[in-house]
């Protein structure tokens, strides 16, 4: 079809679901160059989906499934007030794989501190490959108000890289979140995600990150048990939610069901092992058509 020389350059978007960012590729191909494993790999996976209108960055959420409300689980990009609730200090590494395929592969890592005087919070996460990616930096200022309310502002920068020849770029987003406890073991929580509508451009190209509200709610039965509901809408899409019951049948283990809608109804399951201030987590998504989407995280709790 084309000439010897001749470079076609095909621009593409493919989607998945949750608190998720728009993820432009460029696809290079001639005579002699076809296509590059990875970029192949892309259009596989996303040639199943039912919309292959744009692509998404999924956090890692291996702790749990509704993090908006859960004041136990500092959880920076659900809801960065549940910072307020460190005591004194927290690191954690996350990892998520979707449908086995690397280049749609998901990292990331936080830290708290807790002071007197206020809490403060640094996180990362990384989505894509060498030829595209996505990185989102954080710093998340949070304080209790009283016993009963907690209030966070958080300031992202979120740098895209598409591609050796269109470049890369990078904007500042705000993020706020408040969690408040109404009754003794009831939390209520919101959280916003771009409020503002940040968009970004480089070199022609338009790209819309998500403004994502989101409001959960969480109730203690006994200290070890919680049930979380949580519900989240982008601008542009459809409403999202969450259900999920964890059970800490142990100081040492625990385990989770969960309920999730990620453009797709999703089951999910996991464990959580700990030890001396040290936990691991598991939690094992399964989509109807792609398969499934396994997630890590590694954390220390120092109390």
């Amino acid at each position: 079809m084309f000439g010897k020389g001749t470079r076609f350059f095909h621009f593409c978007k493919i989607v998945y679901r949750k608190n998720d960012f728009s993820c432009n590729l460029f696809v290079i191909s001639c005579p002699k160059f076809i296509i590059v494993k990875k970029i192949l790999l892309v259009f596989v996976i996303s040639s199943s989906f039912l919309q292959i209108i744009s692509a998404q960055i999924s956090f890692p959420d291996a702790r749990t499934s509704a993090g908006v409300s859960r004041n136990d689980v500092f959880s920076p990009w659900e809801n960065c007030a549940s910072l307020s609730y460190i005591e004194k200090f927290e690191v954690s590494a996350n990892y998520q794989n979707r449908f086995g395929v690397k280049e749609f592969s998901t990292a990331g890592a936080q830290m708290a501190i807790g002071t007197k005087a206020i809490n403060i919070g640094a996180s990362f996460v990384q989505y894509g490959f060498l030829d595209y990616h996505e990185q989102l930096y954080a710093v998340s200022l949070a304080r209790k108000i009283g016993k009963r309310f907690a209030l966070s502002v958080q300031a992202d920068y979120y740098a895209v890289h598409y591609s050796s020849l269109s470049g890369s770029d990078g904007k500042f987003i705000v993020q706020v979140g408040m969690m408040v406890e109404p009754i003794n073991h009831l939390y209520i929580g919101f959280q916003a995600f771009n409020p503002v509508q940040t968009k970004i451009e480089t070199d022609g190209l338009k790209k819309e990150i998500p403004s994502v509200f989101a409001l959960g709610l969480s109730y203690w039965f006994t200290p070890k048990v919680v049930t979380s509901i949580q519900c989240e809408k982008d601008i542009f899409r459809d409403f999202d939610f969450s259900a999920e019951v964890a059970y800490n049948i142990y100081d040492a283990f625990g385990v989770k069901v969960a309920c999730l809608k990620e453009g797709v109804i999703m089951p999910s399951a996991g464990c959580k092992f700990s030890i001396k201030g040290v936990s691991l987590d598991a939690n094992f998504k399964v989509h109807s058509k792609l398969g499934v989407i396994p997630e890590m995280a590694l954390t220390y709790t120092l109390k």
